[in-house]
């Protein structure tokens, strides 16, 4: 299958699209990756059909060979994809010319019963899955690492701050535990919209006439084909898609308090943390002094987009009639997009978790400028760390 030659058109790719970004996650969703998954729903669909007879076991092995071995180029689908307002369609005439070129009654078969959106939108679920899956592994990873924050700092003095203003004092590892928390709820949140993600099979009104009485049957073998869950026809109820680009936007959010506690906690006159120092990172092209938190502000750079993001895709959820007029073609990019930034914002995240650099004697001395503080708040701190990571399962290597 051929790469795109217009890298700087690609959702993730170009001198300024990587930013912030995650390439194994990229690799998951970028535009090679949407076209293998279309091409997987047709060879899957042809396969399940067959083993239903609802078409000729000769036809769907052709079919199978013919997209197993396609080879198109993304550009080319792209372009060609403007004259019928998605790419689906002429992917099809190219796959079933193909299929005809090897064995002319299979060309029939080819997309048999099927509409364009059962296939956009099963390859969209199917590349939102693996990307959810790649992100819940970071969520981890990062968990993980503040975890050991937490514990390690459980006792460690901090002053409080509300407001902006110095406040009473608390322990570092209490921070790290709300990081933790916000972790967590979006791992759950993300849990529980990765099992909603679903194969579309409705054929072109949504009521799948073409299958018959083996209908139900097929959309089960196909998705357990695909790797989804099963679902009637959904093509103009998109509570999938609504859930999956707010648990996103969440996941981006909790990665993001963090991000803006070390910007805060980095700057020269607080001096409390810093991000690790690492060759050419966090450096300045006219200041070679100085040591910006480059990670945490690159998630931040991810919250900034994300709001706009999900409100495109909340919006776009009207949809009228059997097929929608224009909020089905909203969807694919802001979704695309809400995906890469997520996986910026995780791995950017665990990455600044990992190297945290804690100046303790600076937390310290912060305390006692403005009183001391008193034992009852260290305790109670300390006493909350402790039971927050009393249920926690032993931690990862990471």
């Amino acid at each position: 299958m051929k790469p795109s030659s217009s890298n700087s058109e690609q959702t993730c790719s170009g001198l300024l699209g990587r930013l912030p970004g995650d390439p194994s996650l990229d690799a998951l969703i970028d535009d090679a990756a949407l076209l293998a998954a279309m091409l997987r729903f047709e060879a899957g669909l042809a396969r399940c059909q067959a083993a239903l007879g609802v078409i000729p076991q000769d036809s769907s092995h052709v079919i199978q060979a013919v997209a197993k071995a396609a080879d198109y180029d993304v550009d080319e689908l792209g372009s060609s994809a403007v004259e019928s307002g998605n790419p689906v369609v002429p992917l099809v005439s190219w796959l079933a010319r193909d299929v005809a070129a090897a064995d002319v009654a299979a060309s029939a078969h080819v997309h048999f019963g099927t509409t364009s959106q059962d296939v956009l939108d099963s390859a969209l679920m199917m590349t939102a899955h693996a990307a959810v899956e790649c992100l819940l592994e970071g969520l981890a990873v990062a968990a993980d690492r503040v975890a050991a924050l937490a514990q390690e700092h459980a006792q460690t003095l901090m002053t409080g701050r509300t407001l902006g203003q110095s406040a009473a004092p608390i322990t570092f590892g209490l921070k790290a535990i709300g990081w933790l928390d916000g972790l967590d709820a979006a791992t759950a949140r993300l849990t529980g919209s990765r099992a909603r993600l679903a194969i579309q099979l409705g054929g072109p009104v949504g009521t799948r006439a073409a299958y018959g009485e083996k209908a139900d049957a097929l959309a089960d073998a196909l998705a357990a084909e695909l790797g989804l869950a099963v679902a009637r026809p959904w093509h103009t109820e998109r509570s999938r898609v609504v859930e999956l680009a707010s648990a996103l936007g969440q996941t981006v959010a909790a990665c993001a308090k963090i991000a803006a506690d070390v910007i805060l906690l980095s700057q020269n006159e607080i001096g409390e943390l810093s991000e690790q120092r690492k060759a050419g990172r966090g450096g300045s092209s006219s200041m070679p002094h100085k040591h910006n938190p480059i990670g945490s502000v690159l998630v931040r750079a991810a919250a900034a987009q994300t709001p706009g993001l999900v409100a495109t895709v909340l919006a776009a959820a009207v949809h009228d009639g059997e097929r929608a007029t224009g909020p089905w073609h909203a969807e694919w990019a802001p979704l695309r997009r809400l995906l890469h930034l997520a996986g910026g914002a995780v791995d950017g995240i665990a990455d600044v978790a990992s190297g945290l650099q804690v100046h303790e004697s600076v937390m310290r001395q912060h305390v006692e400028g403005v009183g001391g503080a008193p034992l009852a708040h260290v305790t109670a701190a300390a006493d909350l760390v402790h039971s927050a990571l009393a249920g926690r399962p032993p931690r990862q290597a990471s």
